[in-house]
């Protein structure tokens, strides 16, 4: 005999703000892959200055459009909206990784805030609007 399953409606995270939060954990880990190959540059080139903002914006922006890409393109609406969430949970989690090291995320965070929200977007339009 079959019984059913009791549906609890109390309080806890909506199953959308756990895909988001899943989103940005993968476009975290994008940047960090990118920052990882950017480093393996610094140290076989020797040239930390050439490739230390290029490394960043690089980062910041495929992290940003691949958290707002798979969100959208998982919810299928809203895809600025979507985008813009998905991404800010991918720069919330890169803030916290930044606080790990000793000087922490200053003023100079802001530009690739930025990149990364406009990669949101991008990734976003593009999530919604492509055909599967």
């Amino acid at each position: 005999m079959r019984t059913k399953q009791q549906v609890s409606n109390g309080p806890g995270v909506p199953r959308y703000m756990l895909f988001l939060f899943l989103c940005g954990l993968a476009g975290t880990v994008l940047a960090l892959i990118v920052l990882a190959l950017f480093a393996f540059l610094i140290v076989k080139g020797g040239s930390f200055q050439a490739y230390f903002k290029p490394a960043i914006f690089t980062a910041m922006l495929l992290g940003g459009f691949l958290s707002g890409f798979m969100a959208a393109r998982g919810l299928r609406k809203n895809g600025l909206g979507t985008g813009l969430a998905a991404s800010v949970f991918c720069l919330c989690l890169l803030w916290l990784l930044s606080l790990l090291g000793k000087s922490g995320a200053g003023t100079a965070f802001i530009l690739p805030n930025i990149l990364c929200m406009i990669g949101g977007l991008v990734g976003g339009i593009l999530g919604v609007n492509l055909k599967r």
